[in-house]
């Protein structure tokens, strides 16, 4: 990471806007992927029927060590390392934008993804913090935090996709389209007075505030 922005420096000689949008799912883990399917969709009948609840998810007690700590690395420490290394070029300039993709996950929650909820809230949370400290330098920090979007990640959730869809009040998965343009408004000059904000383009998912 250090290199990549000497590099941008040496090549550039500044950086106005830096998007951390690096990030995993489940679907790392196909044997995690498909209990989280088939034992949700399970979950969901047995709630629809009216009878008791007889499937839990017990995915957290099923979690290994690795896939929470690489869970956490990907997300909250790549984040983290990027934007140290990004404001190294900032500071000197006293200018620009970083832009961090959170998630539905990290503000709303979502059964069974402790290891990816807790990922996304702490960004969330870093976003907050960064941005009260770098707002003496002219340095705007906010987040995204995204819906269910089409993608690759995704797109193994089969089982839980016509719920996901039930929950939306657009009735759909959003597109990359709508969070690229969701990050261009945070790094332009229309959102100069925008700063440690969380803008969350879900379709109406989640709603707060």
């Amino acid at each position: 990471v250090g290199a990549m922005f000497e590099r941008i420096g040496d090549e550039f000689g500044r950086l106005d806007v830096l998007v951390n949008n690096a990030g995993i799912g489940v679907e790392g883990n196909p044997e995690l992927t498909k209990k989280f399917n088939q034992r949700l969709a399970r979950q969901a009948e047995e709630a629809m029927s009216g009878g008791p609840i007889e499937t839990h998810l017990d995915l957290t007690v099923e979690l290994s060590d690795e896939d929470w700590l690489r869970m956490l690395a990907v997300h909250l420490n790549g984040t983290f390392f990027c934007s140290r290394e990004a404001l190294k070029l900032m500071n000197a300039q006293n200018s620009g934008c970083i832009i961090n993709l959170g998630s539905i996950m990290g503000t709303a929650g979502g059964a069974g993804l402790a290891h990816y909820c807790a990922a996304k809230g702490g960004i969330l949370a870093f976003t907050r913090s960064l941005a009260r400290e770098v707002v003496s330098r002219g340095i705007r920090v906010n987040a995204l935090a995204p819906g269910f979007i089409e993608t690759a990640m995704t797109s193994s959730l089969v089982e839980a996709r016509p719920l996901i869809e039930g929950a939306t009040p657009m009735g759909r998965l959003g597109e990359p389209d709508d969070i690229a343009w969701a990050a261009v408004y945070l790094a332009s000059d229309e959102a100069k007075f925008v700063t440690g904000q969380t803008l969350s383009p879900n379709g109406g998912y989640h709603m707060s505030q």
